[in-house]
């Protein structure tokens, strides 16, 4: 008779016993405290967070360092642990306080310093990341939900690397010799892997079942999981996928396509996010500072990205004029005579960046999503050019009633607002109609239109403006929109860099 594999739980109690555990670990009483506070009674809960922060003078000044630093402050001067929680925010401070006690305790309580270090440094940037995508993205996520899940994923590797070394270092050992890390995991530790042995110590500190469920990403969550669970655990996985695949030196091309369109974020965003939480980290933990350090990430970031140099030639499309969607477009969907709507030509556009593509092809029908699966009035694609030694931005495809594209241009050297928008990669919204605010050759063009100009930028290089128009009694442009743009822009800076590689 076979026997009956033991439930994960006493299997996890037998493992600990081994190493003269009696249970496992206790969470220190400052991270208990702050995880039971919430914000529902705000006078009382914001007092009781300020003393509990207090009692303990690192943590103090610690959150004080971040709550003044470039990262969150602003601008604005912090001195105490109560302006603190008034200026930035009771959730904000209570993230940052739980973070920075948790790293206390595991530094305290682990033996191999170095590996410690390197795996908070990934978890706490991991969370930074997190943090900044879902404060930045409509998707509706807590932003401090998606900081403690980012921070917690990677939980039970670091719980075995703090109590576990000897197995941990099999584990590893395993790993390198070309196993998996879930099967190394599961050889060793009984069949129980990272991610279990993380959910299992969650569940004895009582976080909650998206803390829990976020440090085993399925395929299934996204298909089949409620929206702001499957946007959460989105967020959680690209945060840690990211910061370890430029920690390992690997190409995060194929998590950018994974994860671009759903988060609507590019490399260059993620990295510029990445870079200003290595930045706001290295300040405060001298355990973070000793992890960026072995990690040696921002040299990193430069091998993984291979980003084009500023002075690298931007390619151009040939110019045409296409009032009707192109012939790009025509021969793709000879099947269709009417306008599709904007999930359609996103899906088409993902499509096109899977293969292989002309720009001229791939930004035509990015003006076809912007003219109709939109829906504006006018769309020109304007590229700069050299004349005489002059700048110029001219138009170079176009949709609507423009009877050329190049009706649409802008010498750089000038003060007005489109010349704003390319020099300053500044996102413009304005009446046609504003008194000197638009060249004089474009004053007939934008008349009785409320205009949009959206700058487009590689490496942080302007290297294009996208115009857009409707007529003044028309709808005015919608947040969902604007972030639909942005989406759009991303997918073509993206087609652009696979150019670049090629």
């Amino acid at each position: 008779m076979t026997d009956t594999p033991a439930p994960k739980t006493d299997r996890l109690a037998k493992i600990f016993a081994r190493i003269n555990m009696s249970e496992l670990p206790a969470m220190s009483a400052h991270v208990q405290e702050l995880l039971s506070l919430s914000s529902g009674d705000r006078r009382s809960n914001y007092q009781l967070l300020s003393e509990i922060i207090l009692r303990d003078f690192s943590l103090t000044n610690k959150v004080l360092q971040f709550a003044n630093s470039a990262y969150y402050s602003h601008g604005n001067s912090v001195n105490t642990v109560s302006s603190a929680v008034a200026v930035l925010g009771f959730e904000t401070i209570r993230e940052l306080a739980v973070g920075i006690a948790l790293f206390d305790d595991f530094v305290q309580a682990g033996v191999e310093k170095d590996e410690i270090a390197q795996l908070l440094t990934r978890s706490f940037l991991s969370a930074l990341l997190a943090r900044d995508i879902a404060g930045s993205r409509d998707l509706l996520v807590n932003e401090e939900e998606a900081f403690i899940c980012a921070l917690l994923h990677r939980l039970g590797k670091i719980i075995a690397c703090i109590y576990l070394p000897a197995q941990y270092k099999e584990i590893i050992r395993k790993k390198e010799r070309g196993i998996t890390e879930d099967a190394a995991a599961a050889a060793v530790l009984d069949g129980i892997t990272f991610p279990d042995l993380g959910q299992e110590v969650a569940k004895f500190w009582n976080m909650t079942t998206n803390v829990i469920e976020s440090m085993v990403i399925s395929p299934d969550i996204f298909k089949e999981g409620a929206e702001y669970q499957k946007n959460l655990l989105m967020i959680v996985d690209f945060a840690n996928r990211f910061v370890d695949a430029i920690c390992n030196t690997i190409e995060i091309e194929t998590l950018m396509e994974d994860y671009g369109y759903s988060l609507a974020v590019d490399e260059e965003e993620a990295v510029e996010m990445l870079e200003r939480g290595i930045n706001v980290s290295e300040e405060i933990f001298s355990s973070i500072r000793s992890g960026l350090a072995t990690l040696d990430l921002r040299n990193k970031l430069e091998k993984v990205l291979a980003l084009p140099t500023d002075d690298s030639p931007i390619p151009q499309p040939e110019q045409q004029h296409s009032p009707s969607p192109s012939s790009a477009r025509k021969a793709l969907n000879s099947d269709k005579s009417s306008p599709r709507n904007l999930n359609e030509y996103i899906k088409e556009l993902t499509s096109m960046l899977l293969e292989k593509f002309s720009l001229e092809n791939f930004f035509s029908l990015m003006l076809d999503a912007l003219y109709d699966g939109i829906g504006f009035a006018r769309v020109v694609l304007a590229m700069p050019i050299d004349i005489n030694g002059r700048k110029k931005v001219v138009g170079r495809l176009a949709r609507g009633d423009i009877e050329k594209p190049d009706k649409f241009s802008f010498i750089l050297d000038g003060k007005d607002i489109t010349a704003r928008c390319y020099l300053e990669c500044r996102i413009i919204a304005l009446s046609g109609n504003t008194p000197k605010a638009f060249p004089v050759n474009l004053n007939k063009l934008v008349r009785d239109r409320i205009v949009y100009l959206f700058p487009v930028a590689v490496h942080k290089k302007t290297i294009a403006v996208i115009y857009l128009d409707r007529l003044q009694d028309e709808k005015k442009l919608t947040k969902s929109e604007a972030n639909s743009i942005k989406l759009l822009t991303n997918f073509m800076v993206q087609a652009i860099k696979k150019s670049y590689r090629k």
